[in-house]
């Protein structure tokens, strides 16, 4: 099985009725078609790959088992009020989400880049709507193929936003606001 697989599952035995994918363009028609590959038609997972901001818009966000967004879509909204605002309504508002995957995480190892912020931003209100309705963390998952070569704070991000309550962001940490 594949770590996409593995994903599916994984938030299938939490019970995740509507999780949110964020990953690298390149991988947006990934997710559908290894659920298309690896399960049976009974049992195969419902994927709905955005592919522009018009699909923010599309029934399928709301209905949808999972939804996946690119990064580049994110890093774009970070820029533009409108696709800002139609991101949050689609992910927050209408689709409320229950459950993120970053798939390739190492992608967000850099808090200045537009798409991090996004996420950050996203994954804040995505967690506070859901503490505020039933007061339990949301299922977070961070997948990636790629080893650390860097140094271990390329990890600084995926640890925050899976950790909140253990790990500052990196700019929160050096202001000295700890979690």
């Amino acid at each position: 099985a594949t770590k996409t697989a593995c994903a599916y599952l994984a938030f299938e035995k939490a019970g995740v009725e509507r999780a949110t994918i964020v990953g690298p363009a390149i991988s947006r028609d990934t997710w559908p078609k290894e659920a298309r590959k690896i399960f049976k038609d009974e049992t195969r997972p419902d994927v709905f790959a955005v592919s522009g901001a018009e699909d923010l818009k599309s029934p399928r966000m709301e209905s949808a088992k999972y939804v996946f967004v690119s990064s580049q879509l994110l890093a774009r909204a970070w820029d533009d009020p409108e696709l800002y605002e139609a991101m949050n309504k689609a992910l927050v508002e209408r689709r409320k989400t229950d459950g993120i995957i970053l798939d390739e995480s190492d992608e967000f190892r850099n808090e200045d880049t537009d798409s991090s912020k996004m996420l950050i931003d996203i994954v804040s209100k995505i967690k506070g709507l859901n503490r505020n309705q039933n007061d339990q963390k949301i299922p977070m998952l961070a997948l990636t193929g790629t080893p650390i070569s860097g140094s271990l704070k390329d990890l600084d991000i995926t640890m925050a936003l899976l950790h909140d309550d253990r790990f500052a962001l990196p700019k929160t940490f050096e202001k000295g606001n700890y979690p």
